[in-house]
C-alpha cells in the first residue's frame, strides 16, 4: 500500500513539472555581450535568458581561476556580435549554446585552449578533442 501512494505522489508531483523544452528557445541568439556571468556563461543584448556555453566548464564561484576564466571570456567577446547555436536548454532554463565570434572563432576552443576552461565531455562527446 505504501508504494502505491508513493507512485502516486510521485505520479502527481509530475503532471504539475513544468518541462523545458529546447523548442520553446531559438536555435540561433545573437548580439553583443551584455555581461558575463563567469567562464562559461553570459547574457545577450536583448535576449532574457543566460546563455551556457555548449561544450565546457569554467571554474565556479570561489574556485580558483574563477575571476580570470570570466575576465578572459569578456576579454575575447568585448566589442564583438556573439552567435551561439543552440545545443540544449538545461535545467536552469539557460540556453546551452556553441558560441561564435564574427570570424568564426569558436569560445569553447578559445577558453580550453587558453586553460580558462575545460571540455565538459559527459555532453560535448569529445568534440573538442580533450576527452579520453
Amino acid at each position: 500500500m505504501m508504494k502505491i501512494r508513493i507512485a502516486s505522489v510521485v505520479l502527481a508531483a509530475s503532471l504539475f513539472a513544468v518541462p523545458v523544452a529546447a523548442a520553446e528557445y531559438p536555435e540561433i541568439v545573437s548580439g553583443s555581450v551584455e555581461r558575463i556571468v563567469d567562464g562559461d556563461g553570459l547574457y545577450l543584448v536583448g535576449y532574457d535568458h543566460q546563455v551556457r556555453l555548449w561544450g565546457i566548464d569554467a571554474p565556479e564561484r570561489g574556485d580558483k581561476g574563477y575571476s580570470e576564466a570570466g575576465a578572459h571570456l569578456g576579454s575575447l567577446t568585448d566589442g564583438y556580435e556573439v552567435q551561439c547555436n543552440q545545443k540544449d536548454v538545461d535545467q536552469y532554463r539557460r540556453l546551452v549554446g556553441q558560441c561564435f565570434l564574427p570570424d568564426g572563432t569558436d569560445l569553447g576552443v578559445e577558453m580550453i585552449s587558453s586553460g580558462h576552461a575545460i571540455e565538459y565531455c559527459s555532453f560535448s562527446g569529445g568534440f573538442y578533442g580533450t576527452c579520453n
